[in-house]
């Protein structure tokens, strides 16, 4: 049985939320799971003592493995139904250029978004 992929995302981070909208609103298979670091049921998905924290970024588990910040992003974004070529496109760039943009938008995100996001209800956050 193929286990569910798992977004871990900043739950009190208005950007990380509105980007969770987007992802919700524009993903080919509704199959992605939601975990925000403020849920209860985190701490029994992060178990590897590497992954201790969502500190600036995102986290996607797939096939029991972790990818993080622009690897998890263009992973996502190939999953959406319209914009997915710009997930594979996004690979051709350097890890270390790619990771440095991460972090110089990561490290803003407060200030790009006031406030907290509300959330859909839906059975796909955890």
């Amino acid at each position: 049985m193929e286990v569910s992929p798992v977004l871990f995302f900043d739950g009190e981070c208005a950007f990380c939320s509105f980007w969770v909208s987007v992802v919700l609103k524009w993903e080919k298979t509704p199959d992605l799971m939601f975990c925000s670091s403020t849920s209860k049921n985190l701490k029994s998905f992060l178990t590897d003592p590497q992954i201790q924290s969502l500190n600036h970024t995102i986290l996607l588990q797939t096939q029991g493995c972790f990818v993080h910040k622009s690897t998890a992003a263009l992973r996502v974004l190939q999953r959406f139904r319209w914009f997915w070529p710009l997930g594979y496109l996004g690979f051709a760039f350097p890890l270390p250029l790619r990771d440095a943009v991460y972090d110089f938008i990561a490290k803003r995100r407060h200030r790009l978004f006031k406030g907290k996001c509300v959330l859909p209800d839906t059975r796909r956050f955890l």
